[in-house]
């Protein structure tokens, strides 16, 4: 065979081998291909020593991989602005960071943490580092006070609410003999945008300046509370003052302008660095994380400005592209339609947010600490309506879902809220009658059904809260509707009914930092709550069995609420149950959570498939990152696993015309014509050697699909995942 043969075939031997058998054949080379970029600055096997130094004047000693996290953190933040400490619920994120805090030899640091944790905190302080000097602010003496103070290390306190809560504010304007507004220095006129004259009403909406004199045309409300938020204080007054600004529960922060994520803004300019706590990083979608790292990091700063949030989207989520086309001819003189395109981000991250994370990222585990935990398990429970609740449901769900397409046509989405709202509400309470109106017209109405009765979702919760208490277990049962349709009343009535002892925790009722104390006294069989109530802090150890009666939408509050009680000190296996109604607006939301979860998960490079996650699909970023860690031996095609890898990342187009439903964007990739391999040409007496045949056969095929690839370049985006470049 010539050498331009050998060529050809050498050259596409390579093309036809299975993606897994690459990744197997050449594992060993990839592992260190990337231990050789990733050049990690903590080595456990290496560091460790070096980092028992510095906290082995600590009376509390680490227990297994926390040294890791403490050595992680604290090479992490001697070079750059910001770390983040990723572990589950109940691992000791607390004590990490403030071991890391004496490891680093900080002497002053700031805490910013949920009201109810503040206690906590101190107590946890004191322990670790019974010299420190820990002080609460509450106010801005307290800040003040704290800062005078010689002792070190100083630990100042502060609460979420304290840190961004302010006095009131009212709108502030001279009215002149006409009726009109005008400012109180320059007296001009105030006007709106449209050059109409500005109402009191409109002046109390949102802080403006006269247009003139740049006047603040606000004031504080003397009827309000007496109080300016400290974290703005500590911004102005104290400037980089702090070493170290601590912040727990980190991911409540992630609004781009809630009150909340503008005090860690104010605090961060406070401090030096930031060290931010989290058990739940990401919520499903990658623009979770734009604006809390964006706070966090000087980098992303550099690369992003605040507004910039889509372009974030395009590089590092999946965005899905919605097309409106109006039925009305628009064109003066043509046939052309009107058009209206809309962006949707759907869960999913691209790998390359990963960089973005590893620098400054320390990720632990339960697992990491070798203590022995009782089993975890999560199991699902679909349900099958009854007839009559079934067909009600489809009614009601029918009449609301025409009128909200045809909002969707027009381009509004104001019923899409009212539209989830209420087929949640009906479907665990189909005895109310819902009402749904768009101003003045009633636009759907459920039939209503039966109250004196029990349903089986009902039935269900009862059986599964009986068994636990046959066993000597207690529930803690999680519902979301407890305000305007409530739902804890009618649940406790229907337990206590079948001889079970069942509590309420509300809100209301029980303030934060009384709920730990409030927990510990109860003594019922079943604990009803909100699951926001218990989501962070808090230890729910005597409630080992979990019932998610209804789903959250918030991925974070799912993973945190689930976890309070599996943690360190817990003796009984944990069971977490799911109870949704098959084919409803329910087993739609925990799809869609499975989804975030999954995303969530990968995310902190945890590629489980047990428990609520196995129920979804797994895709194949994931499929590929398991071949890699698992050696799998699974028989694919490597050109269908391109192609569904490229297409992981790309957009998804939805054209809505007329009546037409959204296209599926979960439809199966693997029935898309063209993933199968041709069959290979028969041979006669002037075909040459088999094997070059094949190869020349391969050949062809490399050649249509560069043609092809080269057709749909165009509209590939920009950040699909691209393994080889033929």
């Amino acid at each position: 065979m010539s050498s331009q043969w050998a060529s050809l075939v050498q050259s596409t031997v390579t093309i036809h081998m299975n993606i897994h058998e690459f990744i197997e054949k050449f594992r060993e080379t990839i592992i260190k291909k990337v231990a050789q970029d990733s050049k990690p600055v903590y080595r456990p096997g290496a560091d460790r020593k070096e980092v028992y130094e510095l906290i082995k004047h600590i009376p509390r000693r680490p227990i297994a991989s926390q040294i890791d996290g403490i050595g992680g953190i604290a090479k992490a933040l001697r070079s750059r602005d910001s770390a983040v400490l990723v572990g589950e619920m109940g691992l000791g994120k607390t004590y990490i960071s403030i071991a890391a805090v004496s490891a680093l030899g900080y002497s002053r640091t700031l805490v910013i943490c949920p009201p109810h944790l503040v206690g906590k905190w101190k107590r946890e302080i004191k322990l670790t580092l019974p010299r420190a000097d820990v002080q609460i602010a509450e106010k801005i003496a307290d800040i003040d006070w704290a800062l005078k103070s010689k002792r070190e290390p100083l630990f100042l306190i502060l609460s979420r609410e304290k840190a961004k809560l302010g006095y009131y504010w009212k709108g502030h304007a001279k009215r002149q003999r006409d009726g009109t507004l005008a400012c109180p220095k320059c007296c001009a006129t105030l006007l709106d945008r449209d050059e109409v004259p500005l109402t009191e009403e409109a002046l109390n909406k949102r802080k403006r300046k006269c247009k003139g004199c740049q006047e603040p045309l606000w004031e504080a409300d003397r009827k309000g509370p007496r109080r300016y938020p400290l974290a703005t204080y500590l911004k102005n007054k104290y400037p980089r003052r702090f070493d170290l600004l601590l912040s727990d529960e980190c991911h409540e922060y992630k609004g781009a302008a809630t009150a909340q994520g503008i005090a860690l803004d104010h605090l961060g300019k406070a401090a030096r660095k930031t060290l931010a706590l989290t058990g739940t990083l990401l919520g499903g979608y990658s623009s979770n994380l734009f604006y809390l790292l964006y706070r966090l990091s000087g980098d992303i700063q550099g690369k992003f400005k605040f507004k910039e949030v889509k372009r974030w989207m395009e590089l590092y989520g999946v965005l899905e592209k919605i097309t409106y086309i109006s039925n009305d001819e628009e064109g003066r003189a043509s046939l052309k339609k009107a058009q209206e395109v809309r962006w949707h981000e759907k869960p999913g991250i691209s790998p390359a947010l990963i960089p973005e994370l590893l620098p400054k990222t320390v990720f632990l585990k339960l697992s990491d600490l070798n203590i022995s935990l009782p089993p975890y398990r999560e199991v699902v429970h679909p349900i099958a309506m009854e007839k009559e609740h079934k067909a009600a449901y489809r009614a009601f769900q029918e009449e609301l879902l025409g009128e909200l397409r045809a909002a969707l046509q027009r381009g509004s989405r104001r019923l899409l809220g009212t539209y989830l709202q209420a087929l949640l509400g009906y479907s665990d309470s189909p005895w109310v009658n819902e009402t749904i109106h768009d101003g003045n017209r009633v636009i759907a109405e459920s039939v209503p059904l039966r109250e004196d009765r029990l349903y089986p979702k009902e039935t269900e919760l009862i059986r599964i809260c009986q068994d636990a208490r046959k066993a000597g277990r207690r529930t803690v049962v999680y519902l979301i509707h407890t305000d305007t349709r409530d739902l804890t009343q009618r649940v406790k009535k229907i337990l206590e009914e079948n001889g079970l002892r069942a509590d309420v925790l509300e809100a209301s009722k029980v303030r934060p930092k009384k709920r730990e104390e409030w927990i510990q006294k109860n003594r019922s069989d079943v604990l009803l709550t909100h699951p926001r109530n218990v989501q962070t802090g808090l230890d729910l150890i005597e409630f080992p069995e979990v019932v998610w009666y209804q789903q959250d939408s918030s991925v974070y509050i799912l993973r945190q609420a689930s976890r309070r009680s599996w943690r360190i000190g817990q003796s009984k296996p944990v069971n977490v149950h799911y109870l949704y109604y098959k084919n409803s607006i329910q087993e739609k939301t925990i799809r869609l959570n499975i989804q975030k979860l999954r995303t969530a998960l990968l995310t902190e490079g945890d590629l489980i498939d047990e428990g609520l996650v196995s129920q979804a699909e797994e895709d194949s970023l994931i499929s590929l990152a398991k071949a890699i860690i698992n050696k799998s031996n699974e028989t694919v095609s490597l050109e269908s696993e391109l192609d569904k890898l490229r297409s992981l990342q790309g957009e998804t187009d939805t054209i809505l015309a007329d009546n037409d439903r959204p296209e599926e964007p979960w439809r199966d990739l693997e029935s898309t014509p063209g993933h199968n391999e041709p069959e290979r040409p028969t041979m006669d007496d002037s075909t040459p050697p088999a094997a070059l045949q094949q190869e020349l056969e391969s050949l062809r095929k490399l050649r249509d699909e560069k043609t092809r690839q080269r057709k749909h370049r165009e509209i590939q985006h920009p950040n699909q995942l691209v393994l080889f470049s033929l």
